[in-house]
């Protein structure tokens, strides 16, 4: 192993020094040493006094890079901390673990859904400053900006399917004079075709008064044959029916 390199993450106690106040608190856990020769806490977030100090330093205009530089805190740890502040308006750290509060309480999703029905042209930000405004929520629990834009989508899309099922519940599609089942018969299964009923019993008729030919003795079996199989398909249809 190349022993030059060791130097370059060995603690260096003038590193931390400049500026005294930052890194003037004692560390109970285990500490290393950044590639800028700042002091950070493994796993732990930064302590709110630097937080501070990164704030302050945005406000009066310096550039992330140099604030970085200058406290010896690493530019993303500076960007992440600015960017929440920016976002949500405090420095306190996210939580550590666990599951992290809800913020789209009922309630608050309703007030913005109110919002927005009221002016459907305002932005994320102006609802959440609103919010603040009317103490609705505070700066620990107010929502994001991209939270309120979820929600107003999720709104949004609820309503549309909400409109929809109203209207598809309202059309009543329109109904013709018969259907189907009256066509093929099944509407009324125990009623005889009478007109067939009336010719078998005009066959049967003549067949006992007229004098008895090859062709009535065919006619009447024909008719008979097709009788038969006509009361056989009604008593199976009502079947099928009354199940």
């Amino acid at each position: 192993m190349d022993c030059s390199l060791w130097p370059r993450y060995a603690y260096n106690p003038a590193a931390v020094t400049n500026p005294a106040a930052v890194y003037s608190q004692p560390f109970t856990s285990h500490t290393g040493v950044n590639q800028l020769g700042g002091v950070f806490v493994n796993g732990r977030p930064l302590p709110d006094h630097i937080r501070n100090r990164i704030v302050e330093l945005a406000h009066q205009g310096v550039r992330p890079c140099d604030i970085s530089r200058q406290l010896r805190v690493s530019h993303g740890c500076v960007s992440k901390i600015l960017g929440r502040y920016y976002e949500t308006g405090s420095i306190r750290p996210g939580v550590i673990g666990g599951s992290k509060p809800k913020v789209a309480t009922p309630k608050v999703v309703q007030t913005i859904a109110a919002y927005k029905r009221a002016n459907p042209t305002m932005f994320a930000w102006e609802i959440r400053e609103k919010l603040l405004e009317e103490r609705v929520c505070d700066a620990e629990n107010v929502p994001s900006v991209s939270s309120i834009n979820r929600i107003v989508r999720n709104k949004s899309a609820m309503e549309r399917l909400s409109e929809r099922a109203i209207h598809q519940s309202a059309f009543v599609p329109p109904t013709a004079p018969y259907s189907i089942n009256e066509l093929l018969g099944f509407e009324h299964p125990n009623k005889v075709h009478y007109i067939t009923v009336i010719h078998f019993c005009s066959i049967l008729f003549h067949f006992f008064l007229s004098p008895l030919t090859l062709e009535l003795f065919q006619l009447t079996a024909v008719y008979t044959f097709s009788t038969i199989a006509f009361l056989f398909q009604f008593y199976f249809k009502a079947r099928v029916c009354r199940k």
